[in-house]
């Protein structure tokens, strides 16, 4: 029975740095995954290694890590920086191969007990990373708490992550009534007091389309200055803060700040409603060209000295105006 070794590689996808370099975008991983890989692949900690560091019997060529020189605790002199983390192994290939050494022995129990367990991975499967053939990843799976929980559940060893070694039970069935539990539908009741608090909504919906639909029909085919000052008020308090500000100075309007509040918020519509009051119907047709253009009022920052761009709205409708 064989294991696949885990991946050397910081780089999704590459086993080598000479594949990293041909590559032409390599993939990076996330922080989280580069911290792990780190703890992983770099800082091999015997304190959370997933297999026992006195038992000298898992890999005999190697014996007791609890007793190896390779052990930074055990050799002070050669791994000076390292004596604060005494149980740092300095033997990377080694580590892994008690690894997977640890995998095995894993599968030889379970496999002794009766049980033909899968291999799941302890991380998900990132965007563009290559699975592992065999290897079931963490959002494929469900961990259940003892064997039979379900009809599927089967027993599994973890070959890849934080969990590596690990035994447990997991249940794979994406369907599975147990493990992977839908929310219950709506009762009869629930859905007629839905419908019922729909229907308050549907006829002002209608009321609303139909009072449209009336006003419509009563708009005539020549604007008179009444539709012009109604069109016109809508169409500036649609505008943003901003636009409504550069208006009123555009056509210097006073504005009267407010006592004991003179940088508060100002009120632009309801103040422009009773400008737009003494606008002749040809004052408002102007007043609305503008309110159209005002956009191109503002002038940012970081183009300051440059020209209008010959397709703005504002150079458009001048050309169109002036034809």
């Amino acid at each position: 029975m064989t294991r696949n070794a885990p991946s050397g590689s910081v780089f999704r996808n590459s086993a080598r740095p000479t594949a990293i370099l041909k590559a032409k975008q390599p993939r990076l991983i996330g922080v989280h995954d580069l911290r792990d890989w780190i703890q992983r692949e770099v800082l091999l900690s015997l304190a959370e290694a997933p297999f026992d560091v006195n038992d000298a019997d898992l890999l005999p060529a190697a014996g007791a890590c609890s007793t190896c020189p390779k052990r930074s605790g055990n050799n002070s002199l050669l791994f000076s920086d390292l004596v604060r983390r005494k149980d740092v192994c300095t033997d990377r290939e080694c580590f892994h191969a008690k690894v997977r050494a640890q995998i095995e022995l894993r599968f030889r129990e379970a496999e002794t007990a009766g049980e033909k367990p899968i291999r799941v991975s302890d991380s998900h499967l990132f965007y563009g990373q290559k699975p592992r053939a065999g290897v079931i990843y963490r959002s494929d799976y469900r961990e259940a708490k003892a064997a039979g929980e379900c009809p599927t559940t089967t027993a599994a060893i973890v070959v890849d992550g934080n969990a590596t070694g690990r035994k447990l039970y997991v249940c794979a069935a994406m369907k599975c009534p147990v493990h992977v539990p839908r929310s219950p539908g709506l009762s009869p009741e629930e859905k007629a007091q839905r419908k019922k608090q729909r229907e308050p909504l549907r006829i002002q919906q209608e009321y609303r389309k139909r009072l449209l639909e009336a006003v419509y029909q009563k708009v005539p085919s020549a604007l008179t200055r009444h539709e012009l000052g109604l069109v016109a008020l809508r169409y500036f308090e649609q505008l943003g803060h901003d636009s409504q500000q550069r208006l009123f100075k555009f056509f210097g309007w006073e504005v009267k700040k407010a006592n004991g509040n003179p940088g508060g918020y100002t009120d632009y519509p309801k103040l422009a409603s009773a400008k737009l009051e003494s606008l002749t119907a040809a004052e408002l047709g102007r007043f609305l060209v503008v309110c159209a253009l005002a956009s191109d009022l503002y002038c940012p920052s970081y183009v300051s000295g440059a020209a209008l761009p010959k397709d703005s709205r504002l150079a458009r409708g001048s050309r169109t105006l002036s034809g």
